[in-house]
């Protein structure tokens, strides 16, 4: 898989997980060639992974080059003049549809000049990129910049109009659009009606909009004052799956060369809640004392990670507390915060707020402090105006009691104590599992046939090139492959909705890709295991009809006779070498 856009997670196997959020996202897209796909926002507080969900959905659809073009725009909170963003962002968009229709991959970080998208216009007989080009000149020269902005944020649609052709434009931070783009050259005055230039943009079902915020309030307030039941909303949470947040610790302990051990990474995924940021940090954490093979080491590099004034965790929360609370300057404030990011799941009024804290406060004055904390995005309303909900964000509490538990007595500060206490209890769920025979069998299987995985895509990604046959006997592509792209687990979707998975896809430069079934059993693989997987790579052919799909069974104690027959009509090569795996 390529990647033209430079992913701000870093290595492209430290993404990891989201089956269930590209799901949704997967379905939707298959939506959009038919007209059918309604624009979304995206709603996660900052370093929640949406921007990087959404820079590889687009490297994943520019590499599909299908029916659907794929265009990414993220807004700086840095102030720019209207015209230079005008132009920016037509560059952008030019450069990005140049990009999908060349297949050159370099146009997506470096976009093209206007003069050269006027070239490339008439070289190419595009001729909406010439007109659009020269009118924007023009715009410029005349100080029509109002009209330059307009030619440039339609461009998507009208483009997708005029070719019959479809988009997808994801706009990153969108509510920076109210605040940095100025109306006057000395960037001084923000035009606050921006985001109301995709009043009609965003009805658009030929090319839909998928816009993100990490201030959910403020993102919120735009969209109601301007695209309001224009967006379908999504509340994208930070945290993997428990199984996904695993992977994601050892990913982050091999990429950064940090010893862990089996245990100290499901304890370091328990207590970071399986929040990939929160994990990475942990990671990487500059802790003098970290020590991630111990129990003890784990707890105390979080504790360090979350109380540390200057920790990347708390850092990322600082913003959103310190400019709340700071104005607020009450304690009564921070006991409310607190109490309700202890019970996030219970909607509060002002009235159970003073009875459960006994707040010598008015219930007019607490209900003033709350529309202050959900201004911040530190709490959300509930369906009353008088209704209120703590953050279900996990992190957000361990903050809050590290930063103000020495302050409200009816809080202990030290969240180590809370440590111990939720490894003991995963521990004790460990024990629980261990004396249940059955369970124990189905996850040391579940965790063989991982391994076995695991190891087979190792083998591939350790050589540079090879043929199918060192490896595989009935193969029916004997050329040598260069493998570009290797993935453990592969999801896709049937057409009745149904996901299918694929142990081992692995791809090569040459557009073929190695399909690979894995089966650590005891017994030989019958002809149900080949049938279904025959049903897999036909189904892959026809969804990508670009691949050149080369299907394989590793089978660790052989196969039966008639398992060996459908493989070799159907073409599947088939290997037993347990040095594949060794």
């Amino acid at each position: 898989m390529q990647y033209p856009l430079s992913e701000i997670i870093g290595h492209p196997d430290l993404f990891v997980g989201r089956k269930k959020e590209f799901a949704i996202l997967d379905k939707w897209l298959k939506l959009i060639p038919d007209r059918l796909g309604k624009s979304k926002v995206l709603f996660s507080r900052r370093k929640g992974g949406k921007t990087a969900l959404v820079q590889r959905l687009f490297n994943r659809v520019w590499n599909e080059n299908g029916r659907v073009i794929p265009l990414f725009f993220s807004i700086t909170d840095k102030h720019i003049w209207l015209p230079d963003f005008a132009i920016a962002y037509y560059r952008t968009f030019a450069s990005q549809y140049i990009s999908f229709l060349d297949r050159n991959e370099s146009l997506v970080e470096f976009p093209l000049t206007l003069n050269d998208i006027l070239d490339y216009g008439k070289k190419n007989s595009i001729d909406a990129l010439v007109r659009d080009v020269k009118f924007i000149l023009e715009a410029k020269k005349d100080q029509f910049y109002d009209s330059m902005w307009d030619t440039a944020c339609s461009a998507p649609k009208r483009f997708a109009a005029f070719y019959d052709i479809r988009f997808l434009v994801m706009i990153d931070e969108f509510q920076y659009l109210s605040k940095f783009i100025t109306v006057d050259h000395q960037k001084k005055i923000p035009d606050k009606t921006m985001p109301g230039s995709y009043h009609h943009l965003s009805e658009s079902k030929i090319a839909p909009m998928l816009i993100t915020g990490s201030y959910a309030n403020w993102l919120s307030s735009l969209i109601h004052i301007y695209l309001d039941g224009r967006l379908a909303p999504h509340y994208f949470k930070p945290y993997l799956a428990p199984d996904e947040g695993l992977e994601a610790v050892k990913a982050c302990s091999r990429f950064y060369n940090q010893k862990t051990n089996r245990q100290s990474q499901q304890q370091i995924n328990e207590l970071c809640q399986s929040d990939p940021f929160f994990i990475s940090c942990v990671i990487q954490s500059d802790y003098e004392n970290k020590d991630l093979l111990t129990e003890k080491g784990v707890i105390e590099t979080v504790n360090y990670e979350i109380t540390h004034r200057y920790s990347g965790m708390s850092i990322t929360w600082q913003e959103y507390i310190d400019q709340t609370l700071d104005n607020i300057n009450s304690i009564h404030a921070k006991r409310i915060l607190l109490y309700m990011s202890q019970n996030p799941n219970r909607v509060w009024i002002p009235r159970d707020l003073v009875q459960a804290l006994h707040l010598d406060m008015s219930e007019r004055e607490v209900l003033e402090r709350l529309k202050s904390l959900e201004k911040a995005d530190l709490i959300e309303r509930g369906n009353a105006n008088i209704e209120y909900k703590g953050l279900n964000d996990g992190t957000l509490h361990l903050v809050l009691r590290s930063r103000f538990g020495r302050e409200i007595e009816d809080f202990d500060p030290d969240i180590r104590n809370d440590f111990r206490k939720t490894l003991d209890e995963m521990n004790a769920e460990i024990e629980k599992l261990k004396s249940d025979k059955d369970s124990i069998s189905k996850e040391f299987n579940t965790l063989k046939g991982q391994y076995a995985e695991d190891r087979l895509a190792n083998t591939f990604r350790s050589k540079k090139r090879f043929s199918l046959l060192e490896f595989f006997t009935n193969v029916f592509y004997t050329g040598r492959l260069n493998i570009v792209d290797v993935r453990t687990r592969y999801i896709f979707q049937r057409a009745d909705g149904k996901n299918m998975e694929i142990d081992i896809k692995a791809e090569s430069s040459c557009g073929r890709v190695v399909l690979v079934e894995v089966k650590n059993w005891k017994k030989k693989v019958g002809v149900n295991v080949i049938r279904d997987f025959v049903e897999k790579v036909t189904i892959f052919r026809r969804l990508y009809s670009n691949k050149d799909p080369l299907p394989c069974v590793w089978a660790k104690n052989g196969f039966s006779k008639n398992a060996i027959q459908m493989c070799e009509r159907h073409g599947i090569g088939m290997a037993t070498d347990n040095t594949i795996v060794s």
